[in-house]
């Protein structure tokens, strides 16, 4: 035993390269809201909205829950997170005067199906949208073409070749 409590801590030393030096910190949940909420808080703090529509039988939807979100979160800091949940035909949503199921404010943002993503201008006007699984680096280059303006002055097509690789 103190063999063992000899190799942890030399491990530890090292940095935690070889061996996990303390035990890992759940990262906290992401505050997703609902859309009226959502819009809300982003008139008030003047952050662009990203919605999310996803479904619990929706499998790409935890991917991106488990894999993308976590990769892209200092992006996500950047925007309120709204969750519609695109099965739902019951519940109703208000905004503006309008009241509709999140299904239906999830087609009107153009979402089509599971795992989809509309993002907003802080007034609530869309920007663009993205129906079907993101990776990463897909996601990534949509938040930051939302988060730093460049919406206001060139196209995405645009914006995806001016900061592509070379």
């Amino acid at each position: 035993m103190p063999y063992l409590l000899s190799i942890w801590m030399a491990a530890c030393s090292l940095g935690g390269l070889l061996l996990p030096c303390a035990p890992a910190q759940p990262t906290p949940a992401l505050p997703w809201h609902t859309l009226p909420e959502a819009l809300a808080e982003a008139r008030q703090t003047r952050r662009p909205v990203l919605v999310y529509a996803t479904a619990p039988w929706c499998g790409l939807c935890r991917r991106m829950e488990r894999d993308v979100f976590p990769a892209v979160r200092p992006l996500l800091a950047r925007f309120v997170l709204a969750e519609l949940r695109f099965d739902d035909h019951d519940t109703i949503l208000s905004l503006g005067g309008r009241t509709q199921t999140p299904f239906a404010w999830g087609r009107d943002l153009g979402i089509e199906a599971t795992p989809g993503i509309a993002l907003l201008a802080p007034d609530g006007t869309r920007i663009t949208h993205a129906t079907g699984y993101l990776d990463a680096a897909s996601l990534s280059l949509l938040l930051a073409y939302v988060a730093t303006g460049a919406y206001r002055h060139v196209s995405f097509a645009t914006y995806a070749a001016q900061t592509a690789p070379r």
